[in-house]
């Protein structure tokens, strides 16, 4: 194994990056050393294309989203084609028996760490909380079914008006 000292700290090659350990890589180090903390959703990418080049001349910092399109351009189909057999690969093993408890556990763990966000319910304009808020319309089902109930008659009254019209 490849190591060496940046900044008193011994980095050992892993991966093709320089790490001191699973989660903390050189490149992301230097950057942060010499511009402070990375925003969120943020990578820094090597403008070479060289992960063992950390010098900060040679570092930027991108969106995740500018930075897979640089990583994608640069790309001579090996990656593309790395990433069609871990795609492949994750579908079939989605599909047996063992993945459904090591999903869900995934999927609840995800669910609890959703923040409740404040919401008022488009029936009784009650505010209520909730961990959709994008989607949560109603504050309970009698809201929901209330809400549907009256749009229905209005919806019932309306073509009865218009079929009146038409005769």
């Amino acid at each position: 194994m490849k190591y060496i000292e940046v900044d008193g700290e011994i980095w050992r090659l892993s991966s093709g990056y320089y790490r001191r350990d699973i989660t903390i890589f050189l490149h992301r180090h230097v950057w942060e050393k010499h511009f402070g903390k990375i925003p969120k959703g943020h990578h820094i990418h090597h403008k070479d294309g060289n992960k063992l080049n950390n010098d900060i001349s040679n570092l930027e910092c991108l969106s995740q989203s500018d930075h897979h399109k640089k990583t994608w351009e640069k790309d001579d189909g090996t990656q593309k084609e790395i990433a069609r057999r871990n795609i492949k690969k994750a579908i079939a093993w989605r599909k047996k028996p063992e993945a459904k408890p090591v999903l869900s556990a995934k999927s609840k763990k995800a669910w609890l760490k959703r923040n409740y966000e404040k919401c008022i319910c488009q029936y009784c304009s009650k505010k209520f909380e909730s961990r959709l808020a994008k989607l949560a319309k109603w504050c309970s089902k009698k809201c929901c079914k209330a809400f549907h109930y009256e749009k229905e008659k209005i919806n019932g009254m309306a073509s009865k008006q218009s079929n009146s019209t038409r005769a």
